[in-house]
């Protein structure tokens, strides 16, 4: 059935006065409900996301060169139905077409493969598309179904010759809601984006130092726009795993692309942002938190604006930086300033275990079906269940179907969020149950006699 925006918010509505909260404090609820602090109405997800989105075009208004921010929330994309099941890749299109109308098949190709295409959750790549025909802007948020410590070692854990275990963990969802606004600075870029735009893509030294300044404008801005409004460790985490990912990490680029012609050569460079952050912490240090916390948009986009241009690599810096991390051999003020700081970042964010990192073979990822076939049947009956549990739970206190499965959701994201210690019972099951809700296996629980539309983006 066709989603629509009347539907969305008469399911809010429902939500609100029956919410999971109130189900877990009575004593019933989804599996392994806990009484807690999520916020009635919706999910955690959602709120974060309609948040950001909220914030991001509220400003875009204020500036008549920037587009409209639309966030894909992958729940909503996963939770159509049809009359018939379809899968993941289809839903993705109906979803894209109601927020875009006429959105051309090139740039729907392109957020199809962002998204993980067949593939799943494990090839989704967050970024930005700037859809200039349309004035919006369509961002690929990150995947809320792995904690933040797990999104840490996605990024570092490979990281060297011994696998890294990180020593931080940033808190309930915010590395996914670090790259959202990463994602969305990108969007509310008046300048860098421009300008890297401008250059050809054979340019790619170029490129590179283009990039890296827009990468450097919309990490430094994501991170200050969440120390304004409270979170001021993400800011110091953030140069850290920059700082080891283009030290250990990133270098494999090199051996993969071509120098003369690939700007991913130059990753390593690319995305050493912690220069920018570096900055932008003595910035805080000299303003106070009272200043800090009064910075709206528009402070933030000038001031990181400075900070880029101030302390972007300079075009000697990459090209020492890739000589060193080419051949280990280098001995400038600049490469013994980035090995100091470095492994100043790797022993604070990280210990070397002793387990080995295995190169992984350049294949193709098994899709969405085959990892469905491979799962036994015992853990998707399992999956199941749980869904159908909670939709019956959801159904005593006035809920639709729809409800209920998002009732689920939540309350193993809450679980797996709020641990302290590592939950891969808990990412497994959001994993295997997307992949089951994408593809329609789930199609029939959420039709049921009570029926609701899927839900939408608000208008």
């Amino acid at each position: 059935m066709q989603p629509s925006s009347k539907a969305l918010k008469s399911l809010r509505r429902t939500l609100g006065s029956m919410s999971i909260v109130f189900m877990a404090a009575a004593g019933f609820g989804p599996e392994a409900a806990d009484a807690d602090t999520r916020p009635s109405g919706t999910t955690t997800l959602t709120t974060i996301l309609d948040d950001i989105q909220d914030q991001a075009n509220a400003y875009a208004k204020t500036q008549s060169r920037l587009p409209q921010v639309l966030i894909i929330n992958n729940d909503y994309v996963r939770l159509q139905t049809r009359s018939e099941p379809i899968p993941y890749e289809r839903r993705l299109f109906y979803y894209m077409q109601s927020i875009v109308p006429g959105l051309p098949h090139k740039k729907f190709s392109s957020i199809r493969l962002g998204m993980g295409s067949s593939y799943g959750p494990t090839s989704l790549n967050p970024q930005a598309f700037h859809l200039d025909d349309h004035k919006k802007c369509a961002v690929i948020a990150e995947n809320a179904d792995l904690s933040s410590q797990s999104l840490v070692e996605k990024w570092i854990g490979e990281a060297g010759k011994y696998r890294l275990k990180p020593t931080i963990n940033p808190g309930p969802y915010a590395m996914m809601k670090r790259s959202v606004w990463h994602e969305v600075w990108h969007c509310l870029d008046p300048e860098f984006v421009i300008e890297r735009k401008k250059i050809h893509k054979d340019a790619a030294f170029e490129r590179a130092l283009a990039i890296h300044q827009s990468e450097m404008f919309a990490d430094v801005a994501a991170t200050l726009t969440m120390a304004a409004q409270g979170d001021q460790a993400i800011m110091q985490q953030t140069a850290d795993i920059r700082a080891v990912s283009s030290r250990w990490k990133a270098p494999e680029m090199m051996s993969i692309y071509r120098r003369e012609s690939d700007a991913e050569f130059y990753t390593a460079a690319i995305y050493y942002t912690t220069p920018g952050h570096d900055a932008a912490m003595a910035h805080i240090r000299s303003v106070g938190s009272k200043t800090l916390k009064s910075y709206t948009l528009n402070d933030i986009g000038r001031i990181a604006a400075d900070i880029t241009r101030k302390h972007a690599l300079k075009p000697d810096e990459i090209n020492a930086m890739v000589a060193y991390l080419g051949t280990g051999k280098g001995s400038s003020a600049f490469v013994n300033q980035y090995k100091a700081r470095t492994e100043q970042a790797k022993a604070r964010v990280t210990v070397e275990t002793r387990e080995r990192v295995i190169a992984r073979p350049d294949n193709v990822p098994p899709s969405i079906d085959d990892i469905l076939n491979k799962t036994s049947k015992t853990e998707k009956q399992a999956i199941h269940n749980a869904f159908a549990r909670s939709i019956a739970e959801a159904a005593k206190h006035g809920q639709v179907p729809l409800q209920g499965v998002m009732n689920q959701l939540e309350t193993w994201r809450h679980a797996l969020h709020t641990d302290d210690k590592p939950r891969p019972d808990l990412e497994r099951k959001l994993y295997i149950g997307g992949l089951m809700l994408g593809q329609g296996m789930l199609d029939s629980l959420i039709r049921g006699k009570n029926t609701a539309a899927a839900p939408q983006p608000r208008p």
